[in-house]
């Protein structure tokens, strides 16, 4: 296996460069000459576990990193030196600043170990010195690598504008690129050398346009830029600015703590944007953590890798971004392989392309942070699109009720307290000078959003799914509570016991189905955000239900559902059969409701009923009545309870024999596991020298889960066998279970008496499902198919062996052999 190499990030090649000459340069260096070519490790580099929160971090500051003389570092408890103390410097904080001035310091510290020639570069610019920098020229020789003829030496001229977009420079002027690259070179393509000359004028070119942008936005001829003028000045670059990050930058940049930017300042706070692509630190910072994980996973599956595969940008993208934005990541993706499969397509080659050994393209970090930016950038067209839209009165803000036709429209039913409290943390990332001293009801009176501050709620209510943070909260409980090997991730069984216990009795296909549409890098699991996302479909669905039956009962005059019709809307919505209903009377009040109101009162009433119908251990009624006939039969002496030979015997007739003692001391376990849970459930369930109904229950519903974990750790060994994802798996499955289903008679697919029977299908349902993929069977090939399914299954198909039929009509080309019409 082949992997093209790429150019890397700040954070490997050339920032290794960078940290090698100052640390060969540093005042550390001559201090201690034994350490030279070592720099301290920055503290979020050292910290084992998961990433801290920004806030975190700056409280054990002081502790770990309030040492060092080299502001490209932060000095390591490993290294057997002293802390050089920093001199005192007394400074004020500008007035736009959202840090106090040791988090600032931090910031600043932090903001340089990730892009280590800031200081290089103000020294250049301030010095007047021409040329670039060695980490510039690092970076460009890199870059020059990723973009040159892949079998030669040197680099068309065509490419430069993408190279140049590559690299992070804004609205590339294909024209004037070509002016200057062909004052460096007659001919068409480049050498190194020719390269960075170009890079040279085109920095000196950008800079001349900087100046001139930068004169036509100081309006008062002042020579500096304020916040507001700074935001139109770097719009006008071609970045899409939000506040959050402009302030930071600020925060970065502005050495004389003023509040305003002269030009040095600005062309250093464009150095930043440049690497940052308009991300914060802390995004850096999540992001870096994402993208090396992802890459400690594949290198330690291919050895000798340290990128990123480009078939699996989509993963960091979905975690950086969340799974609300997994359609779009992966259309970056495919976008991304295609535009490295065209390269490819056009490299010659003396061999066939059959012959050619199979490339895996590698990423460099900077690249998958060029992907975050576009994929951002299209967020940011969607919100300015919906901003426009649902600004109905044309105020250039968002009132409350044009915020909700918004949030309606994306899909979210929220209530109107998550909201506020969503648009409060909004508006806390956004404050200006003045809403820094405005107080928390001040800004939870302000009924308006401005632009930025929509942008910031809607990327808050992305990540957030909706969700207010008590919701939240208790999603990880639930998360934590059902994980039960403590792997960080829900498998399908997990994900169906947690339905089960709140109150759902779907079956394995259901669950199956459902964990597919948020399993979204098809790992067979999910994490927490994919959790998190699925908790957010599986709550709409109940909220539409919830909002229909309001919505029908209402006053439309009043907009609100009075007292008399309260139960009526509640009992709509079929919280539980009409026999154990519990009685609804108590929760309901004596006033009129409101929709968030009712939302309330309908989550109070299922809690309660759930939580009474779990002595039922998660059967229908259909279930009950059957096992109930089943446990009568065999309690002889009507006592009430069956003797364990009873119980064992009950069981064999289901399926479930118990042949050597290691299976009886196991059913022991399980039966008294499942008085426990019994008893928990508000059941009587004392051992009076036998088993009773309800503890038979929930014995019989462990039995299930061990059968059915057996049967999924079975599957997740033949998806592996055959190499197909869980998602595809699931794909597969939906299509086998309805032809089995078809073959049915009614009534009996989901008779409780069959819940063990393995699914089969007929060959002609096989048939059936290969015309559907459009292979047409003659003679011939049915024989083949015929072969086929007797080897991997018998006279009749089971999904394991639909799965290897599939496997191997793609091996054998099976499908476009055979392709056309039935």
């Amino acid at each position: 296996m082949v992997v093209e190499i790429r150019p890397t990030s700040p954070q490997t090649e050339w920032q290794g460069n960078t940290l090698d000459d100052l640390a060969r340069s540093s005042k550390r260096a001559s201090r201690y000459p034994e350490k030279c070519g070592r720099l301290p490790t920055p503290a979020y580099k050292r910290r084992d576990g998961p990433l801290m929160h920004f806030k975190e971090v700056c409280s054990t500051v002081d502790e770990e990193d309030s040492d060092t003389d080299s502001s490209f570092g932060e000095y390591s408890g490993d290294d057997d030196e002293p802390p050089v103390p920093a001199p005192p410097r007394t400074r004020r904080l500008s007035k736009f600043s959202r840090y106090s001035v040791d988090e600032t310091d931090f910031l600043k510290k932090k903001a340089q170990s990730l892009l280590p020639d800031l200081n290089l570069v103000l020294e250049r610019l301030r010095s007047g010195n021409e040329g670039l920098s060695e980490s510039e020229m690092e970076r460009y020789g890199a870059a020059f690598v990723r973009f040159k003829d892949p079998d030669g030496p040197e680099l068309h001229k065509d490419e430069l504008p993408s190279m140049l977009s590559f690299l992070g420079f804004p609205n590339t002027d294909p024209e004037k690129c070509r002016e200057i690259a062909d004052d460096c070179a007659d001919y068409e393509t480049f050498e190194k050398s020719d390269f960075l000359e170009f890079m040279e004028k085109w920095i000196a070119w950008e800079r001349e346009r900087y100046k001139e942008i930068f004169a036509s936005y100081d309006d008062d001829g002042s020579g500096f830029l304020d916040t507001t003028e700074l935001m139109t000045f770097v719009s006008s670059l071609g970045f899409t600015p939000l506040r959050s990050m402009v302030k930071e930058a600020l925060d970065l940049v502005d050495m004389d703590r003023n509040g305003l930017l002269d030009f040095e300042e600005v062309v250093l706070l464009m150095h930043c944007y440049r690497h940052s692509e308009g991300f914060t630190l802390d995004e850096l910072q999540t992001i870096t953590a994402i993208y090396q994980d992802v890459v400690d996973q594949v290198s330690r599956r291919r050895e000798g890798t340290n990128l990123l595969p480009a078939e699996m940008l989509g993963d960091v993208l979905v975690q950086f971004f969340g799974p609300a934005q997994a359609q779009k990541a992966r259309e970056m993706q495919q976008e991304c392989i295609a535009r490295m499969n065209k390269r490819e397509s056009n490299r010659p080659s003396s061999q066939s392309q059959h012959a050619r050994p199979k490339t895996t393209f590698g990423m460099g970090f900077h690249e998958v942070l060029l992907w975050a930016r576009r994929l951002r950038e299209k967020e940011f067209e969607n919100y300015r699109e919906a901003f426009r839209k649902f600004d109905e009165d044309g105020s250039d803000s968002i009132d409350m009720d044009e915020l909700q036709n918004v949030i309606k429209t994306l899909g979210y039913t929220m209530t109107k307290a998550t909201i506020r409290e969503i648009k409060q943390a909004a508006f806390a990332r956004t404050d200006l000078d003045d809403m820094c001293a405005r107080t928390s009801s001040e800004v939870l009176d302000s009924e308006c959003m401005d632009y930025d501050s929509f942008v910031h709620f809607m990327m808050m209510l992305q990540q957030s799914d909706g969700f207010s943070s008590a919701e939240i909260q208790e999603i990880k409980d639930t998360f934590k509570k059902f994980d039960e090997d403590g792997s960080g991730d829900i498998d399908v069984c997990e994900l169906r016991d947690m339905l089960r216990f709140q109150g759902h009795a779907a079956s394995m296909d259901e669950v199956r189905r459902l964990h597919s549409r948020v399993d979204f890098n098809g790992s067979g699991a999910l994490d927490m955000a994919e959790f998190i996302r699925f908790m957010r479909l599986y709550r709409e669905e109940m909220l539409e239900s919830v909002r229909k039956a309001f919505d029908n009962l209402k006053d439309y005059s009043s907009g609100l559902l009075g007292p008399e019709r309260i139960p009526m809307a509640v009992n709509h919505l079929h919280f539980a059969s009409q026999e154990h209903q519990i009685d609804i009377e108590p929760f309901c009040p004596t006033v009129p409701l409101d929709f968030d109101s009712f939302i309330d009162l309908c989550d109070q009433v299922r809690e309660a009923q759930v939580a009474v119908d779990r002595k039922r251990a998660g059967f229908s009624d259909r279930d009950i009545e059957h096992y109930w006939e089943l446990y009568v039969s065999y309690d002889t002496k009507r006592t009430g309870t069956v003797s364990m030979e009873e119980c064992t015997n009950l069981l064999a007739s289901l399926g479930f024999a118990v042949r050597t003692v290691e299976e009886q001391q196991d059913l022991k376990q399980l039966l008294e596991q499942a008085r426990q849970v019994a008893e928990n459930a508000g059941v009587d369930a004392r051992d009076r020298g036998g088993v009773n109904f309800y503890v038979m229950l929930q014995l019989l519903q462990a039995l299930f889960v061990n059968h059915e974990r057996e049967a999924e750790q079975e599957l997740i060994q033949v998806a592996d066998e055959t190499g197909f994802i869980m998602s595809e798996v699931s794909e597969f499955n939906d299509a086998f279970v309805n032809l089995w289903m078809a073959e049915q008679e009614p009534g009996e697919a989901d008779h409780p008496s069959n819940r063990l029977r393995k699914k089969t299908i007929s060959r002609s349902s096989v048939y059936k499902l290969l015309r559907s993929m459009g292979i047409r069977l003659d003679n011939s090939s049915r024989a083949q198919v015929d072969q086929m399914i007797h080897k991997f299954s018998g006279e009749r198909l089971d999904f394991h062996g639909c799965l290897r039929l599939m496997r191997w009509i793609v091996d054998v080309n099976f499908a476009q052999i055979n392709s056309g019409g039935s």
